[in-house]
């Protein structure tokens, strides 16, 4: 409504007003280009599966200590920062500000409180997770468009993160033309490792997105009981309701296996598959303990 009245007016309020809308208006397109420039550098480092966060040294005020690790999307953002005019901007109004907002702070006795507050930087881990978010939706958003009604096929596998949560992942596979695509769909925790549990998880991420579960006509996982079991495994969970779907043992478990039975034989390797297992076993037993509460 103001830049309309500026406009139509030449008086000083309406000019002042003017004025306002186009500050307010080159503000935008200077975030907007700093905003393009960030989102390529997480698309860069997603596409190549690099970490993004360092352990220390991400706070604003110390991004021009150049003899530290930032991390990765830091590092990289002040790299390109050194090239381009409207991101070197950016960084150097973040650093003032945020040296500033901490000067307030030990001013104040709270110089060891935690977070921005209504700093706003566009270079913070909340920044990267909606940016990645939105590429994750819109990347869900393509598989789903590309499968359609037609039939598909799961594959699943789990294992445990650095933190030694167990992570779930979920892969579609199906046919658009003549070609067969095999898209990673989803990363789930694993709250409940039954075969009920499993089910769902997969049950509960393919018809949020629309799908059906009796369009997968296989699947493929591996020869756990949860999973492989024909009685009260996945696979059977899954064939009550798609009666056609077709089961598959993972050719890469499979292989698995069979190195295992080569060396089981092989008393320096058997006894080192033997220490890894058991090292594995105690902290999971140690994670979900800690986790649960009941250690």
């Amino acid at each position: 409504m103001a830049f309309v009245h500026a406009q139509s007016n030449k008086d000083i309020s309406s000019l002042t007003n003017s004025e306002m809308v186009n500050a307010r208006r080159r503000n935008v397109q200077e975030n907007i280009r700093v905003l393009e420039r960030i989102a390529s550098v997480i698309k860069y480092l997603a596409k190549r599966s690099l970490s993004f966060r360092g352990n220390r040294n991400e706070s604003s005020y110390t991004l021009d200590d150049r003899s530290v690790d930032h991390g990765n999307f830091l590092e990289t953002i002040l790299l390109i920062s050194e090239f381009d005019v409207p991101l070197n901007s950016h960084v150097h109004k973040v650093i003032d500000r945020s040296k500033k907002k901490r000067q307030n702070l030990k001013r104040k006795g709270k110089q060891n409180s935690r977070g921005r507050g209504n700093l706003v930087t566009m270079l913070s881990k909340s920044t990267v997770n909606k940016i990645l978010l939105a590429i994750l939706n819109i990347m869900k958003s393509k598989i789903i468009q590309e499968i359609g009604e037609k039939k598909f096929s799961a594959q699943m596998d789990g294992t445990q993160d650095t933190a030694m949560v167990e992570q779930e992942t979920i892969i579609l596979l199906y046919v658009l033309g003549l070609e067969v695509k095999e898209r990673l769909f989803s990363v789930q925790k694993v709250y409940n490792a039954s075969a009920a549990g499993v089910f769902q998880l997969l049950k509960t991420n393919v018809q949020q997105q629309g799908l059906k579960m009796e369009n997968i006509i296989g699947e493929s996982f591996d020869g756990a009981s949860n999973m492989r079991g024909e009685f009260g495994g996945v696979q059977k969970l899954i064939r009550d309701v798609s009666s056609n779907s077709v089961y598959i043992w993972c050719y890469a478990h499979v292989l698995n296996l069979a190195a295992t039975d080569m060396v089981e034989n092989i008393t320096e390797v058997k006894n080192l598959i033997g220490l890894l297992q058991s090292t594995a076993t105690f902290f999971q037993i140690r994670a979900n303990e800690w986790m649960f509460g009941a250690g």
